[in-house]
C-alpha cells in the first residue's frame, strides 16, 4: 500500500531571483505532520532558492517518526504564481532510499524552468510503508573540508613601468577561492553485511539551525564489503550566512 503524507506550507513571495539561496518561507511547526495509520512523516526543515529566471531548488530535510520504515520516498513541490494559482508540480526521491523510524534524510526538488512560480505552497512526501529497516553499520571514519580553489589567469602591472615605453602588464596563473565547498573522507562499513548504492549526503545551515543548502553523492566502492574503506568527494554551494554542516550516510543491503 503507498502512503501520501500530506503538509502545506505557507510562505512569503520569492524576492528578485538571484544566483544566492533566499529564505521562501518558516520552516512547518512539528504539529504540521499528518498521522496515519502507519508512518508520520514530518516536514522538519525546508528552503527554496533560485538561480536567475532558470530553474527554482526545494532543500531540506524530512523525519519519519512512526514505527515503521518508508521505502523510497518520493517529495513533490506544489507551486503557486504571484496571484495564488496553482501553477506547477516537481518531484524527487529523498536522499535515502529506505528511511527507517526516527531516520531524517535530505531530499532536493528541482523546477526547470520555473515559468511563473514562484513560492511553494505544498509538500507532499509519498512513499511504502514496510517492515524493512535499513542497513547500519556504515559510518563517517575521516572526513575534511576546505574552500574549492581553482586555477584562473589574472592580470597585473609591473611596479614603477610606463606603459607609453613598455609592457606593464603581464598574465599569471594564481589560485583562486570559490564559493564551493569540498567536503571529502572516508567511510567504513562496520556492519556484517555488504551494502550497494552507498552514498553521502550533506545539509547546510544557517547560525539558527534553518537549512540552506543540501547534496548527495556516491562515495568511490559500488560494493561496499564488511570492514573496507571508501572515499567520497561532495563540492556543494557556500551560501552566505551559512555556519554548519551535517554529513549522513545511505545505503541499500547487496541484492535488495
Amino acid at each position: 500500500m503507498r502512503l501520501t503524507v500530506f503538509a502545506t506550507l505557507l510562505g512569503s513571495l520569492l524576492l528578485p531571483l538571484l544566483p544566492a539561496p533566499i529564505l521562501a518561507a518558516t520552516p512547518p511547526a512539528a504539529d504540521r505532520s499528518i498521522r496515519a495509520t502507519q508512518a508520520v512523516v514530518e516536514v522538519i526543515n525546508w528552503r527554496q532558492y533560485s538561480y536567475l529566471d532558470q530553474v527554482i531548488w526545494v532543500v531540506g530535510e524530512i523525519r519519519n517518526a512512526s514505527e515503521s520504515s518508508l521505502a523510497h520516498p518520493v517529495v513533490t513541490a506544489t507551486f503557486d504564481d504571484q496571484s495564488g494559482q496553482v501553477v506547477a508540480e516537481a518531484s524527487a526521491e529523498a536522499d535515502a532510499s529506505l528511511l527507517g523510524p526516527g531516520g531524517i534524510t535530505t531530499f532536493r526538488v528541482t523546477l526547470r524552468p520555473p515559468g511563473s512560480a514562484v513560492r511553494v505552497v505544498a509538500l507532499n512526501i509519498n512513499g511504502v510503508p514496510t517492515d524493512s529497516r535499513p542497513p547500519s553499520g556504515a559510518f563517517i571514519s575521516d572526513r575534511r573540508a576546505q574552500y574549492q580553489e581553482i586555477d584562473e589567469d589574472r592580470l597585473f602591472t609591473r611596479d614603477n613601468c610606463d606603459p607609453e615605453h613598455a609592457d606593464c602588464y603581464y598574465s599569471e596563473r594564481v589560485k583562486v577561492r570559490t564559493d564551493n565547498y569540498l567536503i571529502e573522507g572516508a567511510i567504513t562499513n562496520g556492519g556484517d553485511v555488504p551494502l550497494t548504492n552507498v552514498r553521502v549526503s550533506a545539509a547546510l545551515y544557517d547560525q539558527d539551525g534553518r537549512v540552506v543548502n543540501t547534496w548527495v553523492e556516491p562515495v568511490e566502492a559500488t560494493v561496499f564489503r564488511a570492514g573496507e574503506v571508501a572515499g567520497f568527494r561532495l563540492l556543494v554551494y557556500w551560501a552566505p550566512g551559512v555556519r554548519a554542516y551535517t554529513l549522513r550516510v545511505f545505503a541499500d543491503p547487496l541484492g535488495a
